[in-house]
């Protein structure tokens, strides 16, 4: 009797990336001020690609208040 051997599913994570622009982590500070203010505060560029910025804030703020 012979068994026919069958080939064992792979484990694991696989991810693919379905970005139209590759992203880049960089580390830069970031100043930004609101369009009615005149105060400017902080925040970190974490990465960035052709197609936009990935930025962390110390707030939450609103499309097109900065």
């Amino acid at each position: 009797m012979s068994e026919k051997l069958q080939p064992q599913k792979k484990t694991g994570v696989f991810t693919v990336e379905r970005r139209r622009h590759p992203r880049f982590s960089v580390e830069f500070p970031l100043d930004y001020s609101f369009v009615e203010g005149k105060e400017t505060y902080g925040g970190i560029v974490a990465n960035a690609s052709e197609g936009g910025l990935l930025v962390y804030l110390p707030q939450r703020i609103e499309i097109g208040t900065v």
